[in-house]
Protein backbone atom coordinates (compact mmCIF):
# COMPACT_ATOMS: atom_id res chain seq x y z
CA UNK A 1 0.00 0.00 0.00
CA UNK A 2 1.42 3.25 -1.20
CA UNK A 3 2.26 5.97 1.64
CA UNK A 4 2.08 9.71 1.44
CA UNK A 5 5.71 10.54 1.91
CA UNK A 6 5.05 14.72 1.65
CA UNK A 7 5.97 15.45 -1.01
CA UNK A 8 5.22 15.57 -4.93
CA UNK A 9 6.77 14.54 -7.99
CA UNK A 10 6.49 18.29 -8.95
CA UNK A 11 6.67 20.74 -6.09
CA UNK A 12 4.80 23.87 -6.00
CA UNK A 13 7.93 25.87 -6.26
CA UNK A 14 9.47 23.96 -9.14
CA UNK A 15 5.73 24.23 -11.09
CA UNK A 16 5.80 27.96 -10.56
CA UNK A 17 9.04 28.76 -11.90
CA UNK A 18 8.45 26.61 -14.79
CA UNK A 19 5.37 28.73 -15.63
CA UNK A 20 7.49 32.08 -15.34
CA UNK A 21 10.26 30.38 -17.50
CA UNK A 22 8.38 29.64 -20.19
CA UNK A 23 5.75 32.43 -20.35
CA UNK A 24 9.41 34.60 -20.07
CA UNK A 25 10.41 32.37 -23.14
CA UNK A 26 7.38 32.18 -25.32
CA UNK A 27 6.93 35.99 -24.97
CA UNK A 28 10.85 36.68 -25.75
CA UNK A 29 10.57 34.19 -28.78
CA UNK A 30 7.07 36.38 -29.68
CA UNK A 31 9.20 39.45 -30.02
CA UNK A 32 12.01 38.12 -31.84
CA UNK A 33 10.20 36.37 -34.27
CA UNK A 34 8.08 39.62 -34.99
CA UNK A 35 11.51 41.55 -35.07
CA UNK A 36 12.51 39.82 -37.68
CA UNK A 37 9.40 39.58 -39.53
CA UNK A 38 9.06 43.58 -39.68
CA UNK A 39 12.87 43.44 -40.27
CA UNK A 40 13.01 41.11 -43.25
CA UNK A 41 9.69 39.94 -44.34
CA UNK A 42 7.25 42.53 -43.72
CA UNK A 43 5.86 44.31 -47.06
CA UNK A 44 7.54 47.32 -45.95
CA UNK A 45 10.95 45.61 -45.39
CA UNK A 46 12.36 47.15 -48.76
CA UNK A 47 12.30 50.71 -47.80
CA UNK A 48 14.94 51.73 -45.14
CA UNK A 49 14.70 53.54 -42.63
CA UNK A 50 15.80 53.81 -38.87
CA UNK A 51 15.65 50.20 -37.52
CA UNK A 52 14.05 51.35 -34.43
CA UNK A 53 11.66 52.63 -36.25
CA UNK A 54 11.12 49.06 -38.39
CA UNK A 55 10.07 47.57 -35.63
CA UNK A 56 8.26 49.78 -33.15
CA UNK A 57 5.88 52.79 -33.47
CA UNK A 58 7.73 54.27 -30.09
CA UNK A 59 10.32 55.16 -32.15
CA UNK A 60 8.43 57.95 -33.63
CA UNK A 61 6.70 58.38 -30.09
CA UNK A 62 9.96 58.93 -28.82
CA UNK A 63 10.81 62.00 -31.04
CA UNK A 64 7.21 63.29 -30.34
CA UNK A 65 7.80 63.66 -26.86
CA UNK A 66 11.26 65.45 -27.61
CA UNK A 67 9.39 67.64 -29.81
CA UNK A 68 11.88 67.02 -33.18
CA UNK A 69 9.83 65.13 -34.97
CA UNK A 70 10.12 67.59 -38.20
CA UNK A 71 13.83 67.61 -37.52
CA UNK A 72 14.02 63.91 -37.09
CA UNK A 73 12.07 63.81 -40.82
CA UNK A 74 14.69 65.59 -42.62
CA UNK A 75 18.00 64.06 -41.09
CA UNK A 76 16.41 60.72 -42.43
CA UNK A 77 15.22 61.65 -45.68
CA UNK A 78 18.96 62.96 -46.03
CA UNK A 79 20.51 59.79 -45.03
CA UNK A 80 17.96 56.86 -46.36
CA UNK A 81 16.64 59.47 -49.49
CA UNK A 82 13.04 59.94 -50.59
CA UNK A 83 11.16 57.61 -49.24
CA UNK A 84 12.01 56.43 -45.80
CA UNK A 85 10.27 53.74 -43.22
CA UNK A 86 9.55 55.55 -40.42
CA UNK A 87 7.19 52.71 -38.84
CA UNK A 88 6.71 49.21 -38.90
CA UNK A 89 3.36 50.09 -41.17
CA UNK A 90 4.37 53.65 -42.24
CA UNK A 91 6.09 55.70 -44.85
CA UNK A 92 7.73 59.22 -45.20
CA UNK A 93 8.10 60.69 -48.54
CA UNK A 94 9.99 63.92 -49.56
CA UNK A 95 9.05 64.52 -53.12
CA UNK A 96 6.56 67.10 -54.35
CA UNK A 97 4.56 64.49 -56.50
CA UNK A 98 3.71 62.18 -53.45
CA UNK A 99 2.57 65.43 -52.03
CA UNK A 100 0.20 65.98 -54.69
CA UNK A 101 -0.70 62.53 -55.20
CA UNK A 102 -1.47 61.82 -51.12
CA UNK A 103 -3.35 65.04 -50.78
CA UNK A 104 -5.03 64.64 -54.54
CA UNK A 105 -9.06 64.90 -53.94
CA UNK A 106 -9.34 61.80 -55.95
CA UNK A 107 -6.55 59.70 -53.56
CA UNK A 108 -7.48 56.27 -52.31
CA UNK A 109 -6.63 57.33 -48.74
CA UNK A 110 -8.25 58.62 -45.60
CA UNK A 111 -7.06 60.25 -42.17
CA UNK A 112 -5.31 57.44 -40.12
CA UNK A 113 -6.12 56.55 -36.42
CA UNK A 114 -4.03 59.29 -35.20
CA UNK A 115 -7.10 62.01 -35.69
CA UNK A 116 -9.05 60.30 -33.27
CA UNK A 117 -6.66 61.44 -30.63
CA UNK A 118 -8.13 64.75 -31.68
CA UNK A 119 -11.52 64.00 -31.19
CA UNK A 120 -13.57 66.06 -28.58
CA UNK A 121 -15.76 64.21 -26.27
CA UNK A 122 -18.59 65.84 -27.44
CA UNK A 123 -17.70 64.68 -30.76
CA UNK A 124 -15.56 65.37 -33.83
CA UNK A 125 -14.43 68.20 -35.58
CA UNK A 126 -13.52 69.36 -39.33
CA UNK A 127 -9.76 68.37 -38.38
CA UNK A 128 -10.42 65.19 -36.53
CA UNK A 129 -13.33 63.89 -38.44
CA UNK A 130 -12.20 60.95 -40.70
CA UNK A 131 -15.26 60.01 -42.71
CA UNK A 132 -15.36 62.24 -45.91
CA UNK A 133 -18.78 63.07 -46.44
CA UNK A 134 -18.62 64.06 -43.26
CA UNK A 135 -16.08 66.28 -43.52
CA UNK A 136 -17.53 67.75 -46.67
CA UNK A 137 -20.64 68.66 -45.30
CA UNK A 138 -18.56 70.50 -42.10
CA UNK A 139 -16.38 72.31 -44.45
CA UNK A 140 -19.62 73.33 -46.65
CA UNK A 141 -20.58 75.22 -43.53
CA UNK A 142 -17.51 76.60 -42.84
CA UNK A 143 -16.77 78.09 -46.00
CA UNK A 144 -19.69 80.81 -45.32
CA UNK A 145 -17.27 81.99 -42.41
CA UNK A 146 -14.42 82.04 -44.46
CA UNK A 147 -15.92 83.59 -47.33
CA UNK A 148 -14.80 87.07 -49.17
CA UNK A 149 -17.75 88.72 -47.75
CA UNK A 150 -17.30 87.54 -44.82
CA UNK A 151 -13.69 88.14 -44.45
CA UNK A 152 -14.63 92.06 -44.85
CA UNK A 153 -17.00 91.68 -42.24
CA UNK A 154 -14.19 90.54 -40.15
CA UNK A 155 -11.32 93.89 -40.98
CA UNK A 156 -12.53 96.57 -38.67
CA UNK A 157 -12.78 94.20 -35.41
CA UNK A 158 -9.48 92.33 -36.44
CA UNK A 159 -7.96 96.04 -37.12
CA UNK A 160 -9.13 97.08 -33.76
CA UNK A 161 -6.82 94.61 -31.73
CA UNK A 162 -3.96 94.57 -34.21
CA UNK A 163 -3.87 98.85 -33.10
CA UNK A 164 -4.05 97.56 -29.52
CA UNK A 165 -1.10 94.68 -30.18
CA UNK A 166 0.87 98.01 -31.45
CA UNK A 167 -0.33 100.35 -29.08
CA UNK A 168 1.34 97.52 -26.46
CA UNK A 169 4.65 97.50 -28.05
CA UNK A 170 4.47 101.42 -28.03
CA UNK A 171 4.72 101.48 -24.21
CA UNK A 172 7.01 98.44 -23.70
CA UNK A 173 10.01 98.91 -21.68
CA UNK A 174 12.76 97.54 -23.39
CA UNK A 175 12.55 94.38 -25.44
CA UNK A 176 9.80 91.74 -25.64
CA UNK A 177 9.47 88.24 -26.57
CA UNK A 178 7.11 88.09 -29.48
CA UNK A 179 6.01 84.80 -29.17
CA UNK A 180 3.96 85.48 -26.33
CA UNK A 181 2.76 88.75 -27.66
CA UNK A 182 1.82 87.02 -31.40
CA UNK A 183 0.13 84.09 -29.52
CA UNK A 184 -1.93 87.00 -27.08
CA UNK A 185 -2.68 88.89 -30.24
CA UNK A 186 -3.91 86.09 -32.44
CA UNK A 187 -6.13 84.68 -29.85
CA UNK A 188 -7.72 87.68 -28.82
CA UNK A 189 -8.48 88.07 -32.46
CA UNK A 190 -9.79 84.89 -32.88
CA UNK A 191 -12.16 85.23 -30.11
CA UNK A 192 -13.64 88.28 -31.14
CA UNK A 193 -13.93 86.84 -34.62
CA UNK A 194 -15.45 83.32 -33.43
CA UNK A 195 -17.20 83.72 -30.01
CA UNK A 196 -17.83 87.84 -30.72
CA UNK A 197 -15.79 88.49 -27.79
CA UNK A 198 -12.35 89.09 -27.21
CA UNK A 199 -9.85 86.58 -24.85
CA UNK A 200 -8.51 89.86 -23.21
CA UNK A 201 -5.02 88.46 -23.15
CA UNK A 202 -3.22 91.91 -24.74
CA UNK A 203 -4.75 93.78 -21.74
CA UNK A 204 -5.18 91.07 -18.93
CA UNK A 205 -3.38 87.84 -17.44
CA UNK A 206 -6.56 86.28 -16.82
CA UNK A 207 -7.12 83.90 -19.85
CA UNK A 208 -3.00 83.81 -21.00
CA UNK A 209 -3.53 80.41 -18.95
CA UNK A 210 -5.36 78.89 -22.43
CA UNK A 211 -2.04 79.17 -24.90
CA UNK A 212 -0.02 76.91 -22.40
CA UNK A 213 -3.27 74.49 -22.09
CA UNK A 214 -3.82 73.98 -25.20
CA UNK A 215 -0.57 73.47 -26.45
CA UNK A 216 0.26 71.05 -23.68
CA UNK A 217 -3.01 69.80 -24.73
CA UNK A 218 -2.21 69.36 -28.60
CA UNK A 219 1.53 67.99 -27.33
CA UNK A 220 -0.55 65.10 -25.55
CA UNK A 221 -2.78 64.45 -28.17
CA UNK A 222 0.50 63.99 -31.01
CA UNK A 223 2.19 62.22 -28.64
CA UNK A 224 -0.03 59.33 -27.61
CA UNK A 225 -1.51 59.75 -31.14
CA UNK A 226 1.29 58.21 -32.45
CA UNK A 227 0.82 54.62 -31.48
CA UNK A 228 -2.73 53.01 -30.46
CA UNK A 229 -1.38 51.52 -27.67
CA UNK A 230 -1.09 54.73 -25.54
CA UNK A 231 -4.55 55.32 -26.25
CA UNK A 232 -5.53 51.21 -25.38
CA UNK A 233 -3.75 50.84 -21.83
CA UNK A 234 -6.33 52.06 -19.51
CA UNK A 235 -4.71 54.82 -17.09
CA UNK A 236 -1.58 55.48 -18.96
CA UNK A 237 -1.58 58.71 -19.66
CA UNK A 238 -2.31 59.60 -16.25
CA UNK A 239 0.62 57.81 -15.08
CA UNK A 240 2.79 59.24 -17.68
CA UNK A 241 1.58 62.75 -18.68
CA UNK A 242 -0.96 63.88 -16.12
CA UNK A 243 0.71 67.64 -16.13
CA UNK A 244 -0.56 67.67 -20.20
CA UNK A 245 -3.41 65.63 -19.05
CA UNK A 246 -4.86 68.19 -16.52
CA UNK A 247 -3.87 70.46 -18.88
CA UNK A 248 -5.90 69.16 -21.64
CA UNK A 249 -9.04 69.23 -19.24
CA UNK A 250 -8.71 72.88 -18.25
CA UNK A 251 -8.29 73.85 -21.57
CA UNK A 252 -11.71 71.96 -22.87
CA UNK A 253 -13.41 73.41 -19.97
CA UNK A 254 -12.36 76.85 -21.11
CA UNK A 255 -13.56 76.25 -24.70
CA UNK A 256 -16.87 74.30 -23.53
CA UNK A 257 -17.47 77.67 -21.79
CA UNK A 258 -16.94 79.94 -24.72
CA UNK A 259 -18.71 78.22 -27.05
CA UNK A 260 -21.58 77.59 -24.66
CA UNK A 261 -21.78 81.08 -23.86
CA UNK A 262 -21.90 81.74 -27.77
CA UNK A 263 -24.51 79.59 -29.04
CA UNK A 264 -26.97 80.83 -26.24
CA UNK A 265 -27.23 83.85 -28.11
CA UNK A 266 -30.08 83.60 -30.44
CA UNK A 267 -28.88 84.44 -33.84
CA UNK A 268 -31.15 86.98 -34.26
CA UNK A 269 -29.45 88.79 -31.44
CA UNK A 270 -25.70 87.65 -32.37
CA UNK A 271 -23.29 89.20 -34.60
CA UNK A 272 -22.01 87.74 -38.26
CA UNK A 273 -19.01 85.50 -36.44
CA UNK A 274 -17.96 82.01 -37.08
CA UNK A 275 -19.98 80.63 -34.73
CA UNK A 276 -23.10 82.66 -36.60
CA UNK A 277 -22.19 80.28 -39.77
CA UNK A 278 -21.86 77.52 -38.03
CA UNK A 279 -25.42 77.77 -35.86
CA UNK A 280 -27.48 78.70 -39.33
CA UNK A 281 -25.87 75.47 -41.00
CA UNK A 282 -28.32 72.76 -42.25
CA UNK A 283 -27.40 69.65 -42.83
CA UNK A 284 -28.42 68.78 -46.69
CA UNK A 285 -29.39 65.09 -46.10
CA UNK A 286 -32.11 66.06 -43.08
CA UNK A 287 -32.38 70.04 -43.04
CA UNK A 288 -31.91 70.00 -39.37
CA UNK A 289 -29.32 72.75 -37.69
CA UNK A 290 -25.98 71.15 -36.22
CA UNK A 291 -26.45 70.00 -32.81
CA UNK A 292 -25.13 71.55 -29.79
CA UNK A 293 -22.29 69.00 -29.29
CA UNK A 294 -21.47 69.14 -32.65
CA UNK A 295 -20.99 72.90 -32.18
CA UNK A 296 -19.45 72.79 -29.22
CA UNK A 297 -16.53 70.21 -31.06
CA UNK A 298 -15.59 72.82 -33.57
CA UNK A 299 -14.73 75.54 -30.73
CA UNK A 300 -11.63 73.98 -29.48
CA UNK A 301 -10.07 73.30 -33.67
CA UNK A 302 -11.42 76.71 -34.33
CA UNK A 303 -8.85 78.21 -31.40
CA UNK A 304 -5.69 76.29 -32.15
CA UNK A 305 -6.04 76.65 -35.92
CA UNK A 306 -7.06 80.18 -36.03
CA UNK A 307 -4.74 81.49 -33.05
CA UNK A 308 -1.74 79.87 -32.20
CA UNK A 309 -0.61 78.44 -36.22
CA UNK A 310 -0.85 82.60 -37.65
CA UNK A 311 1.10 83.19 -34.32
CA UNK A 312 3.77 81.07 -34.81
CA UNK A 313 4.38 82.71 -38.69
CA UNK A 314 4.43 85.95 -37.28
CA UNK A 315 7.28 85.17 -34.39
CA UNK A 316 8.84 83.11 -37.16
CA UNK A 317 9.11 86.66 -39.74
CA UNK A 318 10.01 88.76 -36.99
CA UNK A 319 13.04 86.24 -36.28
CA UNK A 320 14.25 85.91 -39.51
CA UNK A 321 13.61 89.58 -40.45
CA UNK A 322 15.69 90.55 -37.61
CA UNK A 323 18.52 88.45 -38.12
CA UNK A 324 19.02 89.06 -42.05
CA UNK A 325 19.34 93.05 -42.37
CA UNK A 326 19.59 93.46 -46.05
CA UNK A 327 15.84 91.30 -45.91
CA UNK A 328 14.30 93.73 -42.83
CA UNK A 329 15.53 97.35 -44.47
CA UNK A 330 13.94 96.28 -48.28
CA UNK A 331 10.94 94.94 -46.45
CA UNK A 332 10.69 98.09 -44.28
CA UNK A 333 11.33 100.43 -46.94
CA UNK A 334 8.61 98.31 -49.03
CA UNK A 335 6.29 99.25 -46.78
CA UNK A 336 6.95 102.82 -45.97
CA UNK A 337 7.53 103.94 -49.70
CA UNK A 338 3.48 101.89 -50.44
CA UNK A 339 2.34 103.94 -47.71
CA UNK A 340 4.20 107.10 -47.99
CA UNK A 341 1.31 108.89 -46.59
CA UNK A 342 2.55 107.58 -43.22
CA UNK A 343 -1.19 107.42 -41.90
CA UNK A 344 -0.84 103.80 -40.15
CA UNK A 345 -4.78 103.23 -40.66
CA UNK A 346 -4.48 103.26 -44.42
CA UNK A 347 -2.51 99.83 -43.53
CA UNK A 348 -5.75 97.51 -44.63
CA UNK A 349 -6.59 94.73 -46.63
CA UNK A 350 -6.33 96.51 -50.53
CA UNK A 351 -4.60 97.14 -53.66
CA UNK A 352 -2.06 98.92 -51.36
CA UNK A 353 -1.30 96.00 -48.74
CA UNK A 354 -1.35 93.69 -51.47
CA UNK A 355 1.51 95.85 -53.52
CA UNK A 356 3.64 94.73 -50.84
CA UNK A 357 4.71 91.81 -52.38
CA UNK A 358 8.22 91.53 -50.60
CA UNK A 359 6.66 91.26 -47.40
CA UNK A 360 3.96 88.91 -48.52
CA UNK A 361 7.58 86.94 -49.79
CA UNK A 362 8.74 87.76 -46.33
CA UNK A 363 6.02 85.44 -45.10
CA UNK A 364 6.43 82.81 -46.95
CA UNK A 365 9.75 82.72 -46.59
CA UNK A 366 9.20 82.17 -43.03
CA UNK A 367 6.65 79.77 -43.19
CA UNK A 368 8.67 77.61 -45.27
CA UNK A 369 11.52 77.32 -42.99
CA UNK A 370 9.29 77.15 -39.99
CA UNK A 371 5.98 75.75 -40.98
CA UNK A 372 3.07 75.83 -38.24
CA UNK A 373 2.63 71.98 -38.55
CA UNK A 374 6.02 70.77 -39.57
CA UNK A 375 5.46 66.98 -39.31
CA UNK A 376 3.45 64.72 -41.40
CA UNK A 377 -0.24 64.91 -41.84
CA UNK A 378 -1.14 61.20 -41.71
CA UNK A 379 -3.08 59.21 -44.77
CA UNK A 380 -3.86 55.57 -44.66
CA UNK A 381 -4.45 53.70 -48.03
CA UNK A 382 -7.85 52.15 -48.34
CA UNK A 383 -8.52 48.78 -50.07
CA UNK A 384 -7.55 48.32 -53.28
CA UNK A 385 -4.40 49.87 -53.04
CA UNK A 386 -2.56 53.07 -54.70
CA UNK A 387 0.44 54.23 -55.97
CA UNK A 388 2.60 56.78 -54.68
CA UNK A 389 6.32 57.95 -56.72
CA UNK A 390 5.76 54.31 -58.62
CA UNK A 391 5.71 51.91 -55.60
CA UNK A 392 2.54 50.20 -55.40
CA UNK A 393 1.31 50.40 -51.75
CA UNK A 394 -1.73 47.85 -50.16
CA UNK A 395 -4.37 48.53 -47.72
CA UNK A 396 -3.39 49.98 -44.66
CA UNK A 397 -0.19 51.24 -45.07
CA UNK A 398 0.36 55.13 -43.59
CA UNK A 399 1.67 57.72 -45.66
CA UNK A 400 2.22 61.03 -45.77
CA UNK A 401 4.76 64.23 -46.10
CA UNK A 402 6.47 66.08 -44.09
CA UNK A 403 6.00 69.61 -44.23
CA UNK A 404 9.22 70.95 -42.62
CA UNK A 405 11.33 68.16 -44.24
CA UNK A 406 10.32 69.21 -47.94
CA UNK A 407 10.23 72.58 -46.99
CA UNK A 408 14.38 71.67 -46.52
CA UNK A 409 14.68 69.86 -49.88
CA UNK A 410 17.20 71.28 -51.93
CA UNK A 411 15.62 69.67 -54.99
CA UNK A 412 13.00 72.32 -54.57
CA UNK A 413 14.32 74.89 -52.65
CA UNK A 414 18.14 75.80 -53.23
CA UNK A 415 19.87 76.76 -50.20
CA UNK A 416 16.95 75.33 -48.27
CA UNK A 417 18.46 76.75 -44.20
CA UNK A 418 18.71 80.24 -46.31
CA UNK A 419 16.35 83.02 -45.30
CA UNK A 420 15.75 84.12 -49.23
CA UNK A 421 12.15 85.80 -49.76
CA UNK A 422 13.37 86.64 -53.28
CA UNK A 423 12.98 82.78 -54.25
CA UNK A 424 8.82 83.69 -53.84
CA UNK A 425 9.11 86.75 -56.64
CA UNK A 426 12.03 84.91 -59.51
CA UNK A 427 9.42 84.08 -62.34
CA UNK A 428 10.39 81.09 -64.24
CA UNK A 429 10.86 77.15 -63.53
CA UNK A 430 12.46 77.44 -60.33
CA UNK A 431 9.50 79.37 -59.01
CA UNK A 432 7.15 76.99 -60.53
CA UNK A 433 8.70 74.36 -58.78
CA UNK A 434 9.07 75.91 -55.39
CA UNK A 435 5.56 76.00 -55.34
CA UNK A 436 4.55 72.89 -55.96
CA UNK A 437 6.65 71.60 -52.87
CA UNK A 438 5.12 74.44 -50.28
CA UNK A 439 2.58 73.11 -48.25
CA UNK A 440 2.02 75.57 -45.07
CA UNK A 441 -1.76 75.18 -45.08
CA UNK A 442 -1.85 71.36 -46.57
CA UNK A 443 -3.19 70.34 -49.66
CA UNK A 444 -6.60 69.46 -51.58
CA UNK A 445 -9.73 68.97 -50.03
CA UNK A 446 -8.25 68.82 -46.34
CA UNK A 447 -6.83 71.94 -46.29
CA UNK A 448 -6.37 75.04 -44.48
CA UNK A 449 -10.06 77.03 -44.95
CA UNK A 450 -8.94 79.80 -43.05
CA UNK A 451 -5.81 80.40 -45.39
CA UNK A 452 -7.41 83.64 -46.30
CA UNK A 453 -7.65 84.94 -43.26
CA UNK A 454 -4.70 84.00 -41.99
CA UNK A 455 -2.79 85.88 -44.58
CA UNK A 456 -5.14 88.74 -44.37
CA UNK A 457 -4.03 88.68 -40.32
CA UNK A 458 -0.52 88.91 -40.72
CA UNK A 459 -0.25 90.98 -43.76
CA UNK A 460 -1.81 93.91 -42.01
CA UNK A 461 0.14 93.00 -38.39
CA UNK A 462 3.71 93.09 -40.26
CA UNK A 463 2.60 96.29 -42.74
CA UNK A 464 1.84 98.25 -39.07
CA UNK A 465 4.77 97.58 -36.92
CA UNK A 466 7.33 98.26 -40.03
CA UNK A 467 5.75 101.50 -40.46
CA UNK A 468 5.32 102.32 -37.03
CA UNK A 469 8.91 100.97 -35.67
CA UNK A 470 11.89 99.89 -36.02
CA UNK A 471 13.07 96.64 -34.89
CA UNK A 472 16.06 94.63 -33.98
CA UNK A 473 17.14 91.08 -32.03
CA UNK A 474 18.04 91.14 -28.73
CA UNK A 475 19.62 88.01 -27.26
CA UNK A 476 19.67 84.56 -28.92
CA UNK A 477 16.19 83.09 -27.71
CA UNK A 478 14.99 81.05 -30.41
CA UNK A 479 18.16 80.54 -31.89
CA UNK A 480 19.95 77.35 -32.86
CA UNK A 481 23.36 76.85 -31.38
CA UNK A 482 26.54 74.44 -31.87
CA UNK A 483 25.59 73.03 -28.28
CA UNK A 484 22.00 71.75 -29.23
CA UNK A 485 21.38 68.31 -30.88
CA UNK A 486 21.61 67.21 -34.42
CA UNK A 487 19.34 69.71 -36.46
CA UNK A 488 18.96 72.39 -34.58
CA UNK A 489 22.64 73.93 -34.30
CA UNK A 490 21.88 76.53 -36.76
CA UNK A 491 22.08 80.38 -35.05
CA UNK A 492 20.12 81.55 -38.30
CA UNK A 493 17.25 78.95 -37.86
CA UNK A 494 13.76 79.90 -35.89
CA UNK A 495 13.97 76.96 -33.25
CA UNK A 496 10.38 75.20 -32.71
CA UNK A 497 9.08 72.25 -31.33
CA UNK A 498 6.76 69.84 -32.86
CA UNK A 499 3.80 69.25 -31.20
CA UNK A 500 1.49 68.59 -34.40
CA UNK A 501 1.57 72.37 -34.26
CA UNK A 502 4.65 74.39 -33.14
CA UNK A 503 5.94 75.75 -29.51
CA UNK A 504 7.81 78.38 -29.98
CA UNK A 505 10.20 80.68 -27.90
CA UNK A 506 11.40 84.20 -28.63
CA UNK A 507 12.99 86.27 -30.31
CA UNK A 508 13.69 89.26 -27.91
CA UNK A 509 12.57 92.23 -30.31
CA UNK A 510 12.89 95.69 -29.22
CA UNK A 511 10.36 98.08 -30.88
CA UNK A 512 11.21 101.61 -31.25
CA UNK A 513 8.23 104.14 -32.34
CA UNK A 514 9.27 106.09 -35.77
CA UNK A 515 8.80 109.86 -35.09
Amino acid sequence: MATNMGFSIFPTQSLTGFVVVSLVLMIATYFICLIVYRVYFHPLAKYPGPFLAKITDFYSVYHAWKGDRHIDFYLCHEKYGAIVRYGPNRLAFNTSTALHTIHSPKANVEKTSFYAGLRQPVGHNILSVVDKSDHTRKRRAMAHAFSEKALKSYEEDMIRHIRLFCQKLRESEGPVNVANWCSYLTADVLGELCFGKSFGMLESEENRFVMKTMLDSARLAFITGCTLQLKAIPGIQKAFFSSMLSSRIRYRAFVMKQAAARTSIPASQGRKDFYHYLMEAKNPNTDEKWSLPELWAEANNLIVAGSDTSALTLSATFFYLTHNERTLERATSEVREVFKERDVEDVRPGAKLNGCKYLRACIDEAMRLSPSVPGILPRVVMPGGMEIDGQFLKEGVEVGVGTYAIHHNAKYFPEPFEYRPERWLEEGPELDIAQKAFTPFSLGPRGCIGKGMAYMEMMIVMARVLMLFDIKVVGTLGEGSPDLEAGRRRKGDFQVKDCFISLKNGPMIEFKAVA
